[in-house]
């Protein structure tokens, strides 16, 4: 049934001049390993709300804020632990390839965030600035005019204050838009 509504169902994002769009991505990762008798456990849960406005038809910019938190606990008890918050906000374009009134669409979104990253270990607590450049791609799937799920590969790189490196990451992702219409009066 799912994939009828899917496939047959006429309808299409708001991706034209002057709408605006709400809605964002959320992701939930549990880890348990153990490596030569060590027990490691891993909780990430990252939540990214973004609020974006078309300046012109199928190129939208807005703002993205994000929170981050990765707890790890490992040793021979569970007994240490490291603790990753980063808070961030910066500012994204996306921009939309195929027709407005399609069903579906392919997307490709640029953004950097700029926020504050807190480690917390079982020893120490330290924070550093942080700022993340992010590229993303993949197809979006509207099941109406208004709501539209996206599927997309990413890629980030990570810079912090103090570490003359960047960590680079490769992933994959689903997210939830609304777009809303202006009235047309």
């Amino acid at each position: 049934m799912l994939v009828t509504f899917l496939f047959f169902n006429k309808s299409h994002g708001q991706i034209t001049r002057d709408n605006w769009m709400v809605g964002g991505n959320a992701n939930f990762i549990f880890t348990n390993s153990n490596n030569a008798g060590t027990d490691t456990k891993a909780t990430n849960v990252t939540l990214a709300p973004n609020i974006g406005y078309f300046f012109i038809d199928k190129f939208a910019g807005g703002v993205r804020l994000s929170f981050n938190r990765n707890h790890y606990k490992y040793g021979q008890s569970n007994n240490d632990f490291s603790t990753f918050r980063t808070y961030s906000i910066g500012p994204f374009v996306r921009y939309y390839f195929l027709d407005a009134d399609r069903q579906y669409n392919i997307l490709m979104e640029g953004s950097y965030q700029y926020g504050n990253e807190k480690i917390e270990t079982t020893n120490s607590t330290n924070n550093s600035s942080t700022n993340i450049i992010s590229f993303s791609a993949g197809p979006v799937i509207f099941f109406n005019n208004s709501v539209g799920i996206e599927f997309l590969l990413n890629y980030s790189s990570t810079g912090t204050s103090g570490n003359n490196g960047r960590g680079n990451s490769f992933g994959a992702g689903i997210g939830l838009q609304i777009h809303l219409q202006k009235d047309k009066n």
